[in-house]
């Protein structure tokens, strides 16, 4: 990102009406990444990937609290099914003795193939960590539009991120590292080949995460942000079917209604705003009144607003 603000002739500490918002971008960008780290430690993908897509809905949470925009009971509706979801994922001990009871197949109650820690302190640990990433990508994404709206360069998004991430990360590997808290499996890097498949993993992942936050910068400039939550969704499909190809993590029935229900949440949710907006133009209100008697009472019911 330097070598690129460099050929752009980008200040690399912005704009001064700007930096501001680029801090808090940055920090939260940082954080959001260090929870999303160790979510993924105690969880599957999956369920961390499912659990950042409530980012979403908190977004029309932030709105209706900070921008005073008001709700509809689609809303409400997707904000429940949003709490089971995230229920499913859990998975406390009174629901899985209920469905267990009325599900007679077992082999749809089957147990995770995990590669991490499947205790319930870890299970929770790592659903909270994904639930704060969660809201922290809900907030990055409202900076990160206003950044984009102010023509802010997207190279700086990645670099004030990076000088808050990287100072931190060391920090908490140091302290990690000297109170003896960092549990490693030497076996991993025994040799020189699974060192160098470490190696692998930890540039790939930096520059795949690199990637994605340029492009979600650049996407912003070129598509809605309705729009690009929805496509966003597909990255719960894609964390089933690699977890399941490269980790051999195939998730449980619980798992998965879980992650279902919630991003058939924010579908939802994203599919009324979407109406909602389209219904506020001129055009089609002129064309409302000649609508039939179903539709207004669905915009009355389902569209009224509070």
């Amino acid at each position: 990102m330097f070598i690129v603000s460099y050929n752009k002739k980008v200040n690399i500490i912005g704009p001064k009406n700007q930096r501001l918002n680029l801090i808090m971008s940055g920090f939260l960008l940082a954080f959001a990444g260090l929870t999303l780290s160790l979510s993924v430690k105690y969880i599957d993908p999956s369920d961390t990937e499912a659990l950042r897509s409530t980012r979403l809905l908190m977004i029309i949470i932030l709105a209706r609290i900070i921008l005073k925009e008001k709700m509809t009971i689609i809303h409400i509706l997707c904000f429940t099914l949003t709490i089971l979801g995230v229920l499913f994922i859990t998975q406390p001990s009174f629901l899985v003795q209920n469905f267990s009871h009325f599900i007679k197949n077992s082999s749809f109650i089957n147990e995770t193939n995990k590669v991490v820690d499947s205790s319930p302190m870890a299970s929770y640990l790592g659903i909270s960590f994904g639930i704060i990433c969660a809201c922290c990508s809900s907030l990055i994404a409202i900076l990160v539009k206003k950044l984009t709206d102010a023509k802010v360069h997207y190279s700086l998004s990645l670099l004030f991120g990076c000088y808050f991430g990287l100072p931190l990360s060391i920090a908490i590997s140091i302290g990690m590292y000297f109170s003896d808290l960092r549990k490693v499996n030497p076996l991993v890097y025994d040799t020189n080949e699974k060192l160098a498949w470490q190696i692998f993993y930890m540039v790939g992942s930096a520059l795949f995460g690199c990637l994605f936050q340029s492009l979600t910068v650049v996407s912003n400039r070129y598509e809605t942000a309705s729009k690009l939550a929805i496509v966003s969704t597909t990255n719960l499909f894609w964390s089933f079917l690699l977890q399941y190809i490269l980790l051999d993590i195939d998730s449980n029935f619980f798992s998965t209604i879980g992650a279902l229900l919630i991003v058939f949440s924010v579908i939802l949710s994203i599919l009324v705003k979407m109406i909602d907006e389209k219904l506020k133009k001129k055009s089609l209100k002129e064309n409302e009144k000649k609508s039939n008697f179903c539709f207004k009472i669905f915009k009355k019911i389902f569209l009224f607003k509070f």
